[in-house]
């Protein structure tokens, strides 16, 4: 802050005579005039505000403007009439400097720029662009975050004959698992489970995409699950980088003959346990999705009877390391389920997300992604 005798006078000075921005003009209690300007090339303001008494004029101000050529600095202000107390003297034979003065008297430094200094500027300009970055980084997460929270399942279609539950935990904020549950008529019910490769945003919007696709491809081919996989790989193949790959479980179930179609793409093998405690692995039928330009793959049908349930699940669950480095594997994840075969889907999702969590002590690695699908009587 400034302390001037006349605001419009001194104005005139700072952005007529030295080159100054105005950024606005400032009315005070009592008609004290002021107001704000800055260097053309600097982020420090000065406020022009009209003396009072506290605030007499002709001080030194202890601002400084700081320039790469002092020399041409001097000479152009001191023909447009600024008075100086000097001309330019060296300091410690580093940086040269000399001293201003504005119309009241108030007393400012013009100091050249040594090589410390601009490294020091150079530095504080890409301090600000850092964090101009994290935060627009930030925003954009948090955008990604809300997006793909609503490509997840908002309502499930009702099966009489089914109890059915599903979740996507992400390594990240966002990542590239997905799960879904379609319908294409009454009593029939598309399951889905993805993994594409990579992890963060990146991961995300091959997500999105293949989601995109699925859907779309579903309504067209509810019953040729090849037929509807052969088209979503041709897209995938073409519309994402050469090294993008995803692995898909594909199931549509029809609640009249309780058959289950499946469509395995390269994924980890989904699990049926019988009533009788017998497991059934549903390995994969084909490779994966985007690997290829032409895919070819078959499917499997499976029953799905009162009382049997159907795992389907990501890596991120088999693959959860332990402290000791230890993976969670396949047989814990089967006698999770059989210890709560009679509990209700989304309390058998619950229990292992809570064990493989316990296992690896709460830090997750990858993904973990599972949806539960238990046969019931339907009254």
């Amino acid at each position: 802050m400034v302390p001037v005798t006349d605001a419009e006078r001194s104005l005139a000075f700072f952005v007529d005579t030295l080159g100054f921005r105005l950024i606005a003009r400032l009315p005070f209690p009592q008609g004290v005039k002021g107001a704000v300007v800055s260097p053309p090339d600097g982020s420090a303001i000065l406020v022009l505000v009209e003396s009072e008494t506290e605030r007499p004029v002709g001080q030194t101000t202890g601002a400084s403007c700081v320039t790469d050529d002092i020399a041409a600095c001097y000479d152009a202000w001191r023909d447009r009439g600024v008075r100086f107390s000097d001309a330019p003297q060296a300091v410690a034979l580093v940086a040269r400097h000399t001293t201003f003065f504005d119309p009241d008297g108030n007393a400012f430094r013009l100091v050249e720029a040594d090589a410390l200094t601009r490294e020091l500027e150079a530095e504080r300009r890409a301090v600000t662009e850092r964090q101009a970055a994290e935060q627009l980084a930030a925003r954009e997460l948090a955008i990604a975050t809300k997006v793909q929270a609503g490509l997840f399942p908002q309502r499930r279609p009702t099966v009489p004959t089914l109890d059915y539950a599903g979740v996507c935990l992400q390594a990240r904020q966002v990542g590239g698992d997905y799960f879904d549950f379609l319908q294409s008529g009454p009593g029939q019910l598309g399951i889905v489970v993805g993994d594409v490769s990579g992890k963060g945003i990146g991961a995300a919007m091959l997500m999105a995409n293949l989601q995109a696709n699925v859907r779309s491809q579903y309504a067209r081919h509810p019953r040729d699950l090849a037929a509807l996989l052969v088209s979503v790989n041709q897209s995938f193949f073409e519309n994402t980088p050469a090294s993008s790959y995803a692995t898909l479980f594909l199931a549509a179930y029809d609640e009249e003959t309780r058959r289950l179609q499946f469509l395995n793409g390269g994924h980890p093998p989904a699990l049926v346990l019988r009533r009788d405690g017998t497991v059934e692995t549903l390995d994969a039928t084909s490779s994966m999705l985007g690997m290829f330009e032409e895919w070819t793959g078959t499917s499997r049908d499976v029953s799905l009877a009162e009382g049997d349930v159907l795992a389907i699940y990501t890596d991120g669950v088999t693959e959860a390391v332990s402290s000791d480095e230890e993976e969670f594997g396949l047989a814990r994840l089967i006698d999770i389920l059989r210890a709560s075969l009679d509990a209700p889907a989304r309390e058998q999702v619950d229990r292992v997300v809570a064990a493989v969590r316990d296992f690896a002590a709460g830090a997750a690695q990858d993904d973990i992604t599972l949806v539960i699908v238990r046969g019931v009587g339907g009254g």
